[in-house]
């Protein structure tokens, strides 16, 4: 039961850091991932995309 309690809880913590890793690292890389999708974007359009006057959430 000991075991039990152990691996459920090593299950729970990497769970956890899982979701608060989900959160963290959209926050703090939000300019790269933006200026990768803007990248990205201009290469599959046959337009510029700029949306400096909008925001993202």
């Amino acid at each position: 039961m000991k075991w039990l309690k152990r691996i459920g809880l090593t299950v729970l913590i990497l769970f956890v850091l899982l979701i608060a890793a989900a959160i963290i690292i959209p926050i703090v890389f939000k300019d790269k991932i933006e200026a990768a999708v803007k990248e990205e974007v201009n290469k599959s359009l046959n337009a510029t995309v700029d949306w400096a006057n909008g925001t993202l959430p």
